[in-house]
């Protein structure tokens, strides 16, 4: 099949002729082109204290994650870094907290995930929001 989205359908009967009908969506992606992440979430979103943040990738072999914060000024108030991770669908945790170990305040941040090959030869970002709220 051609790399992209797909929806599959499916209807069972019972023995009493009732039928029920399924649907199911699936990507395919061609391994060759790379890395592929998709649905990047944090959640909770808004938090309180601590969030976590989400993503599934197609890669086979390790992969290393960053998480840069900002805030909407363009400050980077934190980094978090997860380094060999063999796991396609990935979380990360927060604490909500700047470099200097405090608190951020309430309001709303800016994240950048980069998940990176650990042999180098790939590499994929994407952007988000977050709200922190207390």
């Amino acid at each position: 099949m051609k790399p992209g989205d797909y929806t599959i359908r499916i209807k069972a009967w019972d023995v009493f002729n009732n039928f029920s009908t399924q649907d199911a969506s699936f990507t395919i992606v061609n391994a060759d082109n790379g890395i592929v992440v998709r649905d990047v979430y944090n959640y909770p979103n808004p938090f309180s204290s601590k969030t976590t943040f989400t993503f599934q990738h197609n890669y086979s072999n390790p992969v290393n994650v960053k998480i840069r914060i900002y805030s909407v000024a363009g400050r980077m108030i934190q980094e978090l870094d997860e380094w060999n991770i063999l796991d396609k669908f990935v979380k990360v945790g927060w604490d909500g907290r700047d470099k200097s170990g405090n608190q951020i305040a309430n309001g709303v941040y800016l994240y950048k995930l980069i998940v990176e090959t650990s042999d180098g030869q790939f590499k994929q970002s994407s952007v988000g929001k977050l709200a922190v709220i207390r």
